[in-house]
């Protein structure tokens, strides 16, 4: 099920509600746009020890990334080594595992990972603590997306009319939220999966 955050005009708050059961002349909001990781923040003010559940989930990408440096491989070549082990990706996927801070697991984790400590001569943290700490930060983030909606200010219905967005600040990041006012032609409404209130996609490539 999609939810979208909506302004309940009753309650004068803002609420989560099903896609199918938003109506002619309701206000959603709908993510527009992102500067740093509002997730993170939340996330690290929900858990004390997010951040080094974060750091053991991606340890992985530290040991190819130190492995590569150490012997002064390419991104080609770091494809190859991983071929090795039965572990086919395009280089720009690798390179992307080494440059993007969201990804947290490749596909087919179990496979991969284990080819990564063998490849890296690791053995610690073995491939289960890896995953377990993946899974801790993938559930913190996805009650993170929950909790966004405490965050936003409290407004008037005249308020929300008169702006066009909804900025939500935090110290290090914000998220801007457009303000959309569903007229008599709501299903004519096109608006992209990805843009609809939702938890953001974590990479798993």
């Amino acid at each position: 099920n999609s939810e979208v955050i909506a302004y309940d005009t009753v309650g004068r708050k803002f609420i989560q509600k099903e896609i199918e059961d938003i109506y002619d002349g309701e206000i959603i909001l709908i993510r527009s746009d992102n500067s740093g990781d509002p997730y993170d923040e939340i996330s690290g003010l929900l858990d004390p020890q997010f951040r080094q559940k974060k750091e053991r989930s991606s340890i992985w990408k530290n040991m190819l990334k130190n492995y590569s440096l150490s012997n002064n491989l390419s991104i080609e070549d770091l494809t190859n080594k991983l071929q090795s082990f039965n572990v086919s990706r395009h280089p720009n996927t690798i390179k992307g595992w080494l440059e993007k801070a969201n990804t947290i697991a490749p596909l087919n984790p179990q496979k991969t990972l284990t080819a990564i400590l063998k490849l890296t001569k690791n053995s610690t943290p073995t491939v289960e603590q890896i995953l377990s700490s993946r899974d801790d930060v993938i559930q913190v983030r996805r009650k993170a997306a929950g909790e966004i909606i405490r965050y936003l200010p409290k407004l008037r219905h005249d308020e929300i009319l008169s702006k066009e967005s909804i900025d939500i600040r935090f110290s290090k990041s914000l998220i801007s939220m457009k303000i959309v006012h569903i007229e008599t032609f709501v299903d004519e409404l096109e608006v992209s999966p990805s843009k609809i209130w939702q938890m953001q996609n974590l990479d798993t490539v």
